[in-house]
């Protein structure tokens, strides 16, 4: 099965709870090769307190948006009334000129030539780039105006460049949904003359070319620009749990990032009426798309996830996405982490089990949607599933026996739906892996499988959970459920 490369899987939303004193984490450092890892919290689920943050729901946004105006427009009848001495709270002043004038103009002239061509190269406009007062023009000017200018390759001054213009769109940029906001928490390095491979957040290779911006939390806003695409081997960005707002006027950036393995961009303002915006069938290498407590809406495209073979790792988890999974997302042939926790979603649980589906399929999460029916005997035939999270969503019948064939199967949450019947004991004796099993909120009968009671009890996860309504399914509090409900 295929691993996500990097620092080992975890089989966990990148998101986490709000309140993880009072929850544990839902799943840990589960990969399809195992891992090991420390949650905090306590006995808890981690669903019972996930919710979607209340600023992120479409008719508060709405309402925002129209008070955003108005008060926008109080702003600036104040501000025009003020004696202008305040000191600016947009933007960032970029350092001075260290070259003489002629110097500077002789820069200018070459590497306005060298942007022009890469611009046309990515089908990009530059016409801003003349422009003094805009992010480009003014990131144009910190390049050629440095003495590094000489001393840099093309390719190292174009990155300076289109790390500036990121720099400086979303360093204190107000948009539609934030009026006022702050700079960023940290920028260590960022429009200094260090080297850019040490500027906060950024990821070179052994040659000194950025391939990575890691800044979550911090306060980044504005929206991403085009520039992005000028880092030619830019492959992953985390700019989770920022203030980035990004609607379909800004989605033409994915249609330019073909070599992107990795994005991230969790809790922040990301904006589509179709899932995931079509523009994401640019995205010919990536990996991972996590994008959890954002504006998604819709139902998916069914033509992108067709176009992004390579997709591995797929979180959205807190949105309003509507529908059924698409055929073209079922037959991924590399997807094997699933995350769409507390949306919209609507669909039998068969029709995701089907034999040929989702053939890599480790992890599924579907918490908090309709996903109705039995389970399907055919679930048999998803013999690598080891974490399966399916609570609050309206399943019916009893346990399938060709359950099973889950032999590598360690997480099981079923618990508040319509479940029925006996806990079959040849489906849990195979269960040899089991550390977590929790089932209250049904109609189980009988007694909980003594083989279950022996896997989580020997279990070495420091959070290992059996649950269910003991007043209905014989399960000793102690010696075999860890919780009674």
């Amino acid at each position: 099965m295929p691993r996500f490369p990097g620092d080992g899987y975890r089989d966990e939303p990148t998101v986490q709870p709000e309140d993880l004193h009072d929850v544990a984490v839902h799943d840990v450092s589960l990969g399809p090769d195992g891992g090991g890892g420390v949650p905090v919290g306590s006995g808890r689920s981690y669903n019972d307190d996930k919710r979607k943050k209340w600023y992120k729901n479409p008719i508060v946004w709405a309402s925002a948006c129209l008070c955003l105006v108005i008060i926008g427009i109080v702003g600036t009848i104040v501000a025009l009334a003020g004696d202008g001495d305040s000191e600016p709270k947009v933007g960032v002043q970029l350092p001075g000129p260290d070259v003489d004038a002629d110097t500077a103009a002789s820069n200018r002239n070459a590497f306005t030539q060298v942007l022009m061509a890469r611009y046309n190269d990515k089908g990009m406009d530059w016409s801003t780039v003349s422009n003094p007062e805009s992010f480009q023009g003014r990131a144009l000017e910190y390049v050629i105006g440095s003495e590094l200018y000489a001393q840099l390759s093309e390719d190292e001054n174009v990155e300076r460049y289109a790390a500036v213009v990121f720099y400086l769109s979303t360093f204190r940029q107000p948009h539609l949904l934030t009026s006022e906001v702050d700079k960023w928490n940290r920028s260590n390095g960022w429009t200094t003359k260090q080297s850019l491979c040490v500027w906060e957040g950024v990821q070179c290779n052994g040659d000194n070319r950025l391939v990575g911006l890691i800044l979550p939390e911090n306060n980044l806003s504005g929206s991403l620009p085009l520039e992005l695409a000028l880092f030619d081997q830019f492959d992953k960005f985390d700019f989770s749990s920022n203030l980035i707002y990004m609607d379909e006027d800004y989605h033409e950036l994915w249609t330019l990032l073909p070599n992107l393995r990795e994005l991230v961009m969790d809790d922040n303002y990301f904006i589509s009426e179709t899932g995931i915006p079509q523009e994401f069938s640019g995205l010919q290498s990536i990996e991972k798309i996590s994008l959890s407590f954002n504006l998604l809406q819709g139902n998916f495209d069914d033509d992108v996830f067709g176009t992004i073979p390579t997709l591995i790792h797929f979180e959205a988890e807190s949105n309003y996405i509507q529908g059924p999974f698409p055929d073209t997302m079922l037959k991924m042939p590399n997807l094997t982490y699933i995350y769409v926790r507390r949306n919209s979603l609507t669909m039998p649980l068969s029709d995701i089990l089907l034999p040929g589906n989702l053939p890599s399929l480790f992890a599924l999460w579907l918490d908090g949607n309709e996903i109705t029916g039995d389970i399907p005997p055919e679930i048999g035939s998803f013999s690598g599933i080891a974490s399966l999270s399916i609570t609050d969503a309206g399943l019916t019948g009893p346990l399938p026996t060709q359950m099973g064939q889950l032999v590598d199967l360690q997480r099981l949450w079923l618990y508040n739906n319509e479940l029925s019947g006996p806990i079959p004991t040849s489906a849990a004796q195979a269960w040899t892996k089991l550390e977590v099993f929790e089932v209250y909120g049904n109609k189980f009968i009988g007694a909980m499988p003594a083989s279950i009671c022996s896997s989580v009890q020997s279990s070495d996860y420091a959070f290992a959970t059996l649950t269910a309504d003991c007043d209905e399914i014989t399960c000793e509090l102690g010696t075999c459920c860890t919780q009674c409900y």
